[in-house]
This record gives C-alpha cells, sequence and structure tokens, in this order.
C-alpha cells in the first residue's frame, strides 16, 4: 500500500470515530457547534432529518421497535426535532 491509501485510510477511521460532542440534560439531546455566526435557513431542518436518520440506522432503532412496535417507534422518532437556540 502506498502513502496515499494509508493518508486516506487515516482519515477515514478518524471521520468515523469522531463522534459529535453530545450530551443529555433534562431539556433534551445537546450538540454544540463552533461555527460563528448565524445558522442558515432551514439548517434546523436538515438537523432534525440527519438526526431521525442516523436513529433509524442505529442499534437503537431496534431496541426501540422490539419494545414499542414499529408504527409507535417511527411515531417517536417523528417527535425527535432539532431547535437552535
Amino acid at each position: 500500500m502506498g502513502k496515499k491509501s494509508r493518508i486516506k485510510r487515516e482519515r477515514r477511521a478518524k471521520r468515523d470515530t469522531m463522534p459529535g460532542p453530545f450530551w443529555e440534560d433534562a431539556d433534551g439531546i445537546h450538540s454544540s457547534f463552533l461555527v460563528p455566526g448565524e445558522p442558515p435557513p432551514g439548517a434546523a431542518d436538515e438537523m432534525t432529518k440527519e438526526f431521525q436518520k442516523r436513529l433509524r440506522s442505529s442499534p437503537m432503532w431496534k431496541q426501540m421497535v422490539d419494545e414499542f412496535g414499529e408504527a409507535e417507534a417511527e411515531r417517536l422518532i417523528k417527535e425527535c426535532r432539532a431547535e437552535i437556540k
């Protein structure tokens, strides 16, 4: 393997292992962003869609379906909304 392959592999591993800085409290799940300025219009909707998509592909989705059934799990996911403060 060459240098380019090694660099790509290292970048991919770093990207896949770097979870966002999330925390949870009584108000919900939070994430901080280090981007200065105002978010673009529709950013909250895009973040909501991305979160819901990632949740459906996570191990938590199977647990939710097993515990609540698919229809109820889908309803619960749709309640998860991103809010920019």
